[in-house]
Order: C-alpha cells, then structure tokens, then sequence
C-alpha cells in the first residue's frame, strides 16, 4: 500500500445569513462533518478538512461551522491547497473544479441521497434539477449500502467512474453537544432518552415528505390500525415535516394540490375524525423525543440508512422501521405493510419497557460500529482514498 500522505476535503454548503442555516436541516451536514472526523484519523491524510461552498458571507458561515468543530476552508482555498476532495453537500464551482483538475487534484463523488428516484422525479414531475448528475472526470464514486440498488450501476454508468460501497457514519457527538445547550422550562439541559412507565405513547412521525424515499403515509395509515386495534395504545401521533400540507394556500399554488391529496387521505383516518394527530414542521428529532414523544414509527423506499434511526437507537426509544439494513435492532416490519408495522408498535408497547436493557444493549452495539473513530471504518475509507491516490 502507498505510503503517501494527502490533503483531504469534504464539501459543505452554508447558505443565507447568520444563524439561518442549522444542522439539523438534513442529515448531509452531519454525514459531511463524520466523513472529515474520520479522514483526519486516517493514516494516509495529513490533513481532513470541511470545504464550504454557498452563497452565506464570512461572518454567517464562522457561524454554522460554530456548530461543527471542525477545521474548514473556503473552497477557492481548498482547490489551492488539497489534494483531494470529496463532494458531498455540494459541488464546485466551474472555476474552481477547473484549476483544481488542472493541478492535479482527484475529485470524488460521495452519494449520500437516493439519486436514482430524485432524478426520476424530476423528470416525470418536471421539477428543477438537483445537479446530480455531472459531465465531470470524477476519479471515484463511493456511497452506502442503503444505495446499492439500483445505486452502484446507476453511478458507474452515468458517472463513468467506479463505484464503491463504504460504511455509513454516526456517532452521537454533534447530537450530544446540542442537548448541552438546549433547556428545558426549568433552564437545565433537556433529558434525552426513553422512560419506561407511560400510559400511552406519543408516536413520532420524522419523514421529510420531500420525495418518496421517505414520506409519512404508511406510518400515519399503520397508527390508525393499531387505534382500531387497541385505542388504549396511542395519545397523540407527531406528524412532523407536514404542516406545509394542511391547508390550501393562494400565493403557494405549487403546493396546493400535494396538499388537497394529503387532507383527503388524513381525513379518512380515524386518527384525524378523534383529533389525534398534531401536524408539525421539521425540528430536531433529540428535542421531540426528549419533550414529547416515547416512540418513533418511520418509513423508507431504497433509503434504509437514516441518521434518525440511529438517534433513536442511541436514546434507548422504541423505532418501528422496514430497514432490512437495521433488522436487528428496533422493531422490523417489511416493505410497506402497514398492517405488519402496527402489529411491530404494538409488540413494542407491550414488550419494551420489560426488555429495555436487552435492546439498549443490541442498539448500541449497532450504533458503536457506526463511529467514525471506529478502527474498521478507518481502515476501509483509507484503503478506498488509497485506490484513488496510488
């Protein structure tokens, strides 16, 4: 193996003014500050840094990156001083990738999003494009299990470069540090993990609804079959990243009919006619748990790796999943069989809290082998960043 050293970067964008971009936006932040933790413990880097790209001004970016505690270049300096980076969360700029290709920088695409269904879905919907898909001498695709189907064909061919399978990263670290400074009503720092003991659970809801890898209605649909089955399961049901569907705006036509369908359809739940269901915007998953709910019930189509799932397993709560990848901890239901995922929230209500070591004890045995420190996925990122050097 090389005994070379590189300089390393993984792009970040930060866009708007200061304070108004956060983290917990989506999980690509987080994936980008693990990936650089990571190659800054790596043997063959001698430097791991965060490139940010975006339209936000000096003062807003020092800001956000606040947040990270991570080193960081603005990306007119990293194409100077790298000498490889990995887009993530954003790409070069033309000039840049230019003079940073003309001096003999590698370039690889890291994929962290279900491209495949987002192109797709553009095209059918004719939504604007996502820059997915670039005319760019990429030397390495590399992204995670959750996307090797149809993901590793896809890439390798409209990339035309190799596509390689790395592990996903977690650790609760940058989660950790926000429940610090996050108070509760007595000014203390917020409780995060699950407390056996409730009556009846709020159930938590975190899908995005931004496409259809990951959206809402089979974990509302299964929450109303568990409250036909037993009503004395289910307080409240925490529909988050859905308020932008419950009403019909004048000056958002684009939205309205996302939304006519999406009051039709609640509208038919049992849920909705009993006022069971709070609909909410997106906020942090550590902050409603903590505060308000004692279960988490997701759904996902070929995006079976999830930052939520991990924070959740972390806190010891119950999660009701159709991850084939996480089969082995929370409650599994398959595919989208919401009669299967409402017997899985009842199986948990009923056996969790009599079983709450053993599971906290399997969740963080899975969580551990998450961690960027973790030995192995050292070992693996660097032999990947190695066959691109060499």
């Amino acid at each position: 193996m090389s005994e070379k050293k590189v300089k390393v970067g993984v792009t970040l964008r930060v866009n708007g003014a200061k304070g108004q971009q956060s983290i917990w936006e989506n999980g690509i932040f987080q994936n980008c500050i693990f990936l650089a933790q990571l190659y800054a413990n790596a043997p063959h880097v001698s430097e791991s840094y965060l490139v940010i790209g975006g339209n936000a001004n000096k003062e807003a970016r020092q800001h956000f990156m606040a947040q990270t505690k991570a080193k960081w270049l603005d990306e007119k300096e990293a194409v100077k001083r790298l000498d490889v980076i990995i887009e993530m969360a954003v790409n070069l700029e033309d000039q840049n990738l230019a003079y940073f290709l003309q001096r003999g920088g590698k370039l690889i695409s890291a994929k962290v999003g279900n491209d495949y269904v987002i192109d797709a879905e553009r095209v059918i919907f004719g939504l604007p494009a996502a820059s997915l898909v670039r005319n760019v001498p990429y030397s390495a695709i590399w992204t995670s299990e959750a996307y090797a189907s149809p993901g590793v064909q896809y890439f390798e061919t409209l990339h035309r470069a190799p596509c390689k399978i790395l592990p996903h990263l977690w650790s609760p670290s940058i989660m950790t540090n926000a429940l610090r400074n996050t108070k509760g009503a007595d000014g203390q720092p917020i409780s995060f993990g699950y407390r056996p003991g409730s009556k009846r659970w709020n159930v938590a809801i975190f899908e995005p609804n931004i496409c259809m890898v990951k959206t809402s209605v089979v974990p509302l649909v299964a929450c109303d079959y568990v409250n036909s089955l037993d009503p004395n399961v289910i307080e409240r049901v925490l529909a988050l990243n859905t308020q932008q569907f419950t009403y019909v705006s004048p000056e958002n036509e684009a939205n309205n009919n996302g939304a006519r369908v999406f009051i039709d359809l609640v509208q038919n739940l049992d849920l909705q006619q009993q006022d069971m269901v709070l609909y909410e915007k997106r906020l942090a998953t550590f902050e409603i748990m903590a505060r308000y709910a004692q279960a988490c019930f997701s759904h996902q189509l070929e995006n079976a790796q999830n930052y939520v799932y991990y924070e959740l397993l972390h806190g010891g709560y119950p999660l009701i999943h159709n991850s084939p990848i996480l089969k082995d901890v929370g409650y599994y239901y398959p595919d989208f069989d919401s009669e299967e995922g409402g017997l899985a929230l009842l199986r948990a209500f009923y056996q969790h809290d009599k079983n709450l070591d053993e599971y906290s004890v399997k969740a963080m045995q899975f969580v551990n082998s998450l961690d960027p420190l973790n030995p192995r996925n050292i070992q693996l990122y660097d032999e990947a960043l190695v066959e691109v050097i060499q």
